[in-house]
């Protein structure tokens, strides 16, 4: 049986793809890869990623809105999500939401942003996906305090750089936790010792495409020159086996099982 990878986070609708995104799909798909969580990150994106999850039954699609553009959202945008991922046939997540102190955007319009959208996902057990930047301690407060009085979704927390202590915290809350290439670099010692202490079957990994620099091993190389393709998801993969000591086959095997809770079993069990 061939090995089958997935990507837990990537956006395969932005504009730095439209030249070559059937090419990037096709290559993908060759080289084993059979899922692809594609997140928006603005309302811009939610047809376009809806429209690429009806062509391909691999792409798993999560609309929602970043934590960049809340500041930036239109009248009726919560109705207007809750209309377009109801008339989705099959599986559909909330995602890319969160918090990010790293940007010039209101912390408080942030938070309020983050649980609207976390009660949609709530209301209609929808998967989550989060980013989070320098805002783990409030991350996990407002996860704990949402957990008292709603039953939380699946979540998961996309290039997670969280500290052993908060991995440990949102495990206790159920959350899952994706690792980009970005855990293969020998300079990232810390984080390479929270992805071995993250309980195997809470690990997921994902390529982030198109963003970032490709990071494979410590090479790091200029996105102009190379493209953040299929086979960094492979090498993420390789690298995280041998640093549980398994055949790649048996790891691969254990995070498609992982991301059952993601995605339908009729699509998972392809």
């Amino acid at each position: 049986m061939s090995i089958r990878y997935l990507d837990a986070h990537l956006h395969l609708q932005d504009k730095r793809f439209t030249d070559e995104r059937e090419d990037y799909i096709s290559q993908s798909l060759q080289s084993g890869v059979r899922l692809f969580f594609c997140n928006a990150i603005n309302e811009s994106d939610w047809l376009p990623v809806v429209k690429l999850a009806a062509r391909y039954s691999s792409i798993v699609p999560f609309l929602g809105i970043h934590p960049w553009y809340a500041d930036n959202l239109t009248t009726g945008w919560q109705s207007r999500l809750q209309r377009i991922i109801e008339q989705i046939p099959g599986n559909a997540g909330i995602g890319e939401i969160g918090l990010d102190k790293a940007c010039q955007v209101d912390i408080g319009s942030q938070l309020l942003l983050f649980n609207a959208q976390l009660e949609l996902a709530a209301d209609q057990q929808y998967p989550v996906s989060i980013h989070c930047v320098r805002c783990w301690g409030m991350l996990v407060s407002t996860l704990e305090s949402f957990a008292r009085a709603h039953e939380l979704p699946a979540i998961l927390i996309h290039a997670f750089s969280g500290s052993k202590e908060i991995m440990k915290r949102l495990v206790r809350l159920g959350c899952f936790f994706s690792f980009s290439s970005r855990v293969t670099d020998p300079k990232h010692t810390k984080l390479q010792d929270i992805f071995i202490s993250t309980p195997l079957n809470r690990i997921l990994l994902e390529t982030d495409a198109p963003y970032y620099k490709i990071v494979l091993g410590g090479n790091h190389q200029d996105p102009a020159t190379r493209s953040n393709d299929p086979a960094v998801i492979r090498a993420t993969y390789l690298w995280a086996a041998r640093q549980h000591h398994m055949l790649l086959e048996t790891f691969a095997q254990q995070i498609w099982q992982n991301a059952t809770i993601y995605a339908h079993p009729t699509l998972i069990g392809k």
